[in-house]
């Protein structure tokens, strides 16, 4: 029997110096477009290769995805756009994985801060991953969890946190 995995993924760092734009219009700074692919390369490397990628339409989400899915190949097919990701509390967030997350497959959701680290810490009952320090999601982190028990998926601690990559351990 598979189970069902959920990475969430915060975008990679915006650049804040583009002030004639609009937040959700934000690019990537130099360091995001850099953090993004090498992200992309761990999720091969540890074999969590997405069936299903839920993400922002965001500017910088959009371009997290672009760079995270230099090397894992994903069609349109398996690629959603939810434009209540952007800025979502944690109520919204859980109706996302309650609605679009695939059954016995690997999900990617791409986010913002706090919703995402608020995600985490609901799904994983308050668990920190021990390697997070003192801000769980910082940009282009990426948490893993595994889903307990398949009839209850936005239950409070229904989730088994299993790995957890930011991108200055990849250094």
């Amino acid at each position: 029997m598979e189970s069902t995995t959920l990475l969430i993924m915060r975008h990679a760092k915006s650049d804040w110096n583009c002030s004639h734009r609009e937040d959700f219009e934000r690019v990537l700074s130099d360091r995001g477009r850099k953090d993004a692919p090498r992200m992309g390369q761990w999720i091969v490397d540890n074999g969590y290769t997405p069936d299903r990628v839920i993400c922002s339409p965001a500017q910088r989400a959009k371009e997290t995805l672009a760079g995270v899915t230099q090397t894992l190949r994903l069609s349109e097919k398996e690629l959603f756009w939810r434009s209540d990701i952007y800025n979502a509390a944690l109520e919204q967030l859980l109706s996302i994985v309650a609605s679009d997350i695939l059954p016995d497959k690997t999900n990617l959701m791409i986010g913002h801060n706090p919703g995402v680290s608020e995600l985490i810490l609901f799904l994983g009952g308050n668990r920190v991953p021990n390697k997070a320090g003192s801000n769980l999601m910082p940009t282009a982190a990426i948490t893993v969890l595994q889903l307990l028990n398949p009839q209850k998926p936005v239950e409070y601690g229904g989730w088994k946190i299993i790995n957890y990559v930011k991108p200055r351990l990849l250094d």
